[in-house]
């Protein structure tokens, strides 16, 4: 459970399917004593959020989280994610900002494909649930809720890629960016092999033999080959070294070119190896690299433009809202401890003094609670380390 709170706002950030209810496009007047659907969390001209809206667009995200990571969302586990609501509020902004760009740019999305989205979720629900349970239980009020979340989720796509594609890079600043990550385009020595997996070195000499008769690599691979890539004609692609068993590393580099090699031995059994192209360590050039590389520094510079939209878009933001005022019965117990004490300094009695200790006990509990209910918020770094040579071992 701590790993999953310490991940939660970088997920609840980047959330991307499940982002919540429909915007009001009515300017609404700020009250201290509004009810929860009126209060104005965020405005930006007259597209307004309030508080209610939020609330539900938060309780989605963390209905959608839970069930992703495969946890119950108790009272008390909703409570401790209610501490990354200042982050979902950041985020939920820069949409707004986005969806307001999005409009005003004229980038739309088409009636139709709504229709084939929501016919997608449609057809995803599951034997024995309901289509309308399916979203109550996803906290949708039902589909137009729905319909409002995917509409404002694929504009914010679109006009992000409006915007990426519409920043400018010049020469120079590839050429210093090509030169400051050379390594990234060097490549080492690899080659491309193919592989019949055996269980006995008769079989892969069999195998040999039928090769030299002039049988085809890909389809005795597909015949007799007790690997995983059998069926893909043992197809394993390029690999350099290191990505693969010593044997079979060896075997591979040191082979030529379309010329079977074998019986190779490993702990997975005997290969017939059959090595169909080689390929010299080299760099690339910038020519080659130029769309990627472009591609990369366009999505570095993207937050310093949606950033810049943000500052221009006179958006108005009430965070204060998100933490609820204390409730009357506390305000009431400290209006007659405050009684008690000014009695105590009128009279000096001891009931004053006791109600002063008391009070004090309090104060050293709610401080207590505060240090729980701090969160965790360290960040996570998921390690990805899915290389290619488990994914090669498995193969063979």
């Amino acid at each position: 459970m701590p790993g999953f709170l310490r991940s939660i706002s970088t997920v609840l950030i980047y959330i991307v399917f499940l982002l919540g209810a429909s915007l009001v496009f009515t300017s609404v007047a700020q009250e201290d004593v509004a009810p929860e659907e009126d209060l104005v969390l965020v405005q930006i001209g007259e597209m307004v959020e309030t508080l209610a809206s939020f609330n539900q667009r938060f309780e989605i995200t963390i209905r959608s989280l839970a069930a992703n990571q495969g946890v119950v969302l108790t009272d008390d586990l909703r409570t401790r994610l209610a501490t990354f609501k200042p982050q979902f509020l950041e985020q939920r902004i820069t949409e707004m900002v986005l969806l307001q760009e999005a409009e005003l740019r004229g980038i739309g999305i088409s009636d139709e494909e709504l229709d084939a989205r929501i016919g997608r979720i449609q057809a995803s629900v599951q034997p024995g649930q309901t289509y309308e349970q399916l979203l109550a239980d996803a906290g949708f009020s039902g589909e137009e809720h729905l319909r409002q979340l995917l509409m404002e989720n694929e504009l914010v796509q679109r006009v992000v890629v409006v915007l990426q594609d519409g920043i400018d890079i010049t020469d120079d600043q590839l050429q210093e960016a090509y030169e400051a990550n050379l390594d990234q385009f060097t490549t080492p020595e690899q080659v491309c092999a193919r592989h019949i997996l055996l269980e006995t070195e008769e079989d892969a000499n069999g195998v040999l033999e039928d090769l030299e008769m002039g049988g085809d690599f890909a389809e005795l691979a597909q015949e007799r080959s007790t690997g995983p890539s059998g069926p893909s004609g043992g197809e394993l692609g390029c690999f350099s070294r290191g990505r693969m068993v010593p044997p079979f590393e060896e075997a591979s580099f040191a082979a030529e070119v379309d010329s079977p090699v074998g019986p190779v031995e490993t702990q997975f059994g005997f290969h017939v190896i059959l090595v169909y192209e080689r390929q010299e360590p080299g760099t690339r050039s910038i020519e080659e690299v130029r769309v990627q590389l472009e591609q990369q520094l366009r999505g570095e510079r993207l937050p310093e433009v949606i950033s810049a939209l943000e500052s221009a878009s006179g958006v108005e933001s009430f965070p204060e809202l998100l933490t609820p005022p204390a409730p009357p019965e506390e305000a009431a117990d400290e209006g007659s401890d405050a009684t008690d004490d000014a009695t105590g300094d009128e009279t000096g009695s001891e009931t004053a003094s006791e109600s002063s200790d008391e009070a004090g006990g309090e104060g050293s509990s709610e401080t207590d609670t505060g240090a729980e209910g701090s969160g965790e918020t360290g960040d996570e770094g998921g390690d990805e380390t899915g290389d290619e040579t488990s994914d090669s071992d498995d193969e063979m």
